[in-house]
């Protein structure tokens, strides 16, 4: 006897209302967005980098560029209506030191002023007729520290202690200023004697630093020097900024070399308010 046996095949077609994706599906689709994720990022990436470089750039740009338009503005100005009565006596110098990182100028910067120009010149004047610059002009450009720490001082020789002008001259430290730039940044100061009288000599105590004004003109400095040239074009100061024994300066001894700098040129170099990795130089110790 024959038995027949009919297996029946059963064909399972998927439903149109059935959802879903396979192994394959998914895998593919991730592998999609991954690509398109990491392209996106990419561009983030490189659009934030493009930014902060720019940002970077153009702080630098303009913080350094306005400290160095004041200092030539007014290194210009050095020595202007410094000696109007033209009196022989008179001990102030156009440049009342100069040094490879720093230098101190007088001139008569407000006298387009109707008012400072004559506040407090008149009151200053003593033995001479006329005193055309006050304390105030009077100026040093110096880098320092934020905090201005008292271990350092320049000084020059001047008759600005008394209240009024006696053609006596005085030493006068300016505690603060680095001239040796080896830990950067620094800050660029305006500094100047305040105008009023009993200023403090130095006497290595640094008594001084309270009669004298430190305006911040910019910041994020990463160096700056002085070249001094006679009128013959020549080079008087050694650049050698870690040996002060060789500096113009500010003392009388060098009163008959500060008159012959007839050209001053100065280096101002800034540093970006924040490091830019992609750009760092390994051999560099400040970022």
């Amino acid at each position: 006897m024959q038995r027949l046996v009919i297996f029946r095949r059963l064909h399972h077609e998927k439903n149109s209302s059935e959802k879903g994706f396979s192994l394959v599906e998914m895998t593919m689709a991730f592998a999609i967005f991954l690509v398109a994720a990491l392209a996106a990022y990419a561009l983030y990436y490189m659009g934030t980098r493009s930014f902060k470089k720019a940002e970077n750039v153009t702080d630098l740009q303009q913080n350094t560029r306005a400290g160095f338009d004041r200092m030539v503005r007014e290194l210009r100005l050095a020595g202007f209506n410094h000696n109007a009565d033209g009196t022989p006596s008179r001990p102030d110098e156009q440049i009342e030191g100069a040094w490879d990182t720093a230098v101190t100028i007088r001139g008569d910067f407000d006298a387009e002023d109707p008012a400072l120009s004559t506040t407090p010149e008149t009151s200053l004047a003593g033995t001479f007729n006329i005193v055309t610059t006050g304390n105030d002009e009077i100026v040093t450009y110096a880098l320092g520290k934020p905090t201005l720490p008292g271990s350092t001082a320049i000084s020059f020789v001047a008759d600005v202690v008394e209240s009024t002008r006696d053609g006596d001259e005085e030493t006068i430290g300016i505690p603060g200023p680095v001239l040796v730039q080896d830990d950067p940044p620094y800050t660029l100061y305006r500094i100047s004697p305040r105008n009023v009288g009993g200023l403090t000599g130095f006497d290595g105590t640094f008594d001084s630093q309270p009669e004298f004004s430190y305006e911040p003109i910019a910041e994020n400095i990463r160096s700056l020097t002085f070249r001094y040239f006679d009128f013959s074009g020549n080079v008087i100061n050694p650049n050698t900024p870690a040996d002060a024994s060789d500096d113009i300066g500010g003392t009388d001894a060098n009163r008959d070399t500060r008159p012959q700098i007839s050209r001053v040129e100065l280096d101002l170099e800034g540093m970006t308010p924040a490091p830019e990795p992609p750009r760092q130089d390994p051999a560099d110790t400040h970022a």
